[in-house]
């Protein structure tokens, strides 16, 4: 999709349901920087960056850039501004993804106590 500004791709994604990649060409946009985004971090997928831009009622679009063309969508909360609730919301997969290696965790420090308790007997 051809946008013009970064207006339009912020219209353009809130239109959409949440979560909902759009993708748009690169070169007729301007830097992503200059309408107010800010680097980020995101899930790895092969991208340039990724840039997100909070909105007032704490929602916050996310941009991905690829080498021609950003992928954007909109997340419930903008981790710039609310990441647990983002965590919860839009990224509950990390959630289950650290919960399990707590327990992992906490599993292989009970069974090394438990077996250097029995070494002892």
């Amino acid at each position: 999709m051809i946008a013009q500004s970064w207006a339009d791709v912020v219209e353009t994604v809130l239109s959409s349901p949440v979560h909902t990649d759009t993708h748009f060409e690169k070169a007729a946009l301007p830097p992503p920087e200059s309408s107010g985004f800010v680097r980020s971090i995101g899930e790895l997928k092969g991208q340039l960056a990724d840039w997100r831009m909070p909105l007032q009622d704490k929602r916050g679009i996310h941009a991905v850039e690829f080498e021609g063309e950003y992928s954007a969508h909109w997340d419930n909360k903008d981790p710039t501004v609310d990441w647990v609730g983002h965590l919860f919301e839009d990224a509950f997969h990390w959630v289950i993804v650290i919960g399990a290696i707590a327990i992992l965790a906490v599993a292989g420090v009970v069974w090394y106590i438990w077996s250097r308790s029995k070494s002892n007997e």
